[in-house]
């Protein structure tokens, strides 16, 4: 049985919410107001899980900092202890040879200075140890350990070109003709230290940058009305005859084409997994294998396209030289910027 707008008389679906011509609310407040309650009630218990978890985490790289420091603090002693042996050594050599050029017996030091030059030579030896150790702990964190693909990396990139990527690529390859303008995404690559990849979005700027795309295709193809009807086998004066100006009908098209891919992009958005960060999607997932300057992404899923990334990786961000994971090899000539410090 159809279902009619009692605002405006338009047709409807029957499980519409909305009205598609006037936009009035069709169910009920209650009900409505019933169902953001829930939502809301959901979104808490997954905001106090993901802080349960932010808590493990931090408690995790507590102890993992406080065992690299004694393992530092055992390191130093060693080496004090090294010095405090060699200096002993140092000191017989000594001995047995302090007595004058001549045949005179040997005999150990009887004054205070010797003893006083060895205790500071040995003062001054342990400190130089301290130092380099301090200055290769710095050099091995602040250098040769950021020289790894291990943490999240953000890059921005043209959405026609991201789209392209999709299996739906030459659907998508219309947009790129249709739409003369830059809008770019920004996305992020996490690699994890088991091994686990992930890319991810910010919601809101997902679908505010889709949006943009939407509104620019809809202008698009709106731009040239006439060419539009004639397209779809309908004269203006026939329009014209059942009382619709062509501005109107271009108007209507607009409004309706907005609203039907807008829904679209909320739905495919609502079916993203919630990443940890709050605030972001998980678009896609798998596992990594990084060695030699190539990275190995397999998705989980049987239809996603498995593939390889030539990098050059700095401290701060990795160079993509050769694309290999994506379909139009879009990736090619990226930088990804380090986000974590």
């Amino acid at each position: 049985m159809s279902k009619y707008c009692g605002n405006c008389g338009c047709e409807l679906e029957d499980n519409a919410m909305f009205c598609k011509n006037c936009g009035v609310a069709l169910d009920a407040p209650g009900e409505i107001m019933e169902a953001l309650e829930d939502e809301a009630e959901e979104i808490k218990e997954t905001v106090s899980d993901k802080i349960e978890d932010v808590k493990e985490e931090i408690a995790d790289a507590k102890e993992a900092l406080e065992d690299k420091a004694d393992e530092i603090k055992d390191t130093v002693s060693e080496k004090i202890e090294d010095v405090k042996e060699a200096a002993e050594e140092n000191a017989e050599i000594l001995n047995a040879y302090a007595a004058p050029a001549a045949n005179v017996p040997a005999a150990p030091f009887t004054t205070d200075e010797p003893k006083k030059k060895g205790k500071k030579a040995a003062i001054i030896i342990v400190s130089s140890l301290i130092v380099l150790v301090a200055v290769a702990a710095v050099l091995w964190f602040f250098v040769f350990a950021k020289h790894s693909v291990v943490g999240k990396w953000e890059f921005s990139q043209n959405i026609l070109d991201s789209l392209t990527n999709t299996a739906n690529s030459e659907s998508y390859a219309t947009l790129s003709e249709a739409i003369d303008k830059d809008i770019v995404i920004t996305s992020y690559y996490t690699f994890g230290e088991d091994g686990s990849f992930k890319m991810t979005v910010n919601e809101d700027d997902f679908k505010d940058r889709f949006e943009e795309l939407i509104e620019a295709y809809v202008d698009s193809i709106c731009s040239d009305p006439e060419a539009m009807l004639d397209s779809m086998g309908i004269s203006v004066e026939s329009l014209e005859s059942l009382g619709m100006t062509l501005e109107k009908y271009t108007e209507l098209v607009k409004k309706y084409s907005m609203e039907q891919l807008k829904s679209q992009i909320d739905s495919l958005v609502s079916n993203f997994e919630d990443d940890t960060t709050e605030g972001e999607k998980i678009i896609s997932k798998g596992t990594y294998k990084y060695e030699d300057g190539v990275i190995s992404i397999d998705y989980e899923g049987e239809n996603a396209k498995d593939g390889t990334l030539t990098v050059t990786v700095g401290r701060n961000r990795i160079d993509i030289e050769k694309d290999d994971l994506t379909t139009s090899g879009a990736l090619t000539g990226l930088v990804l910027n380090r986000t974590d410090g």
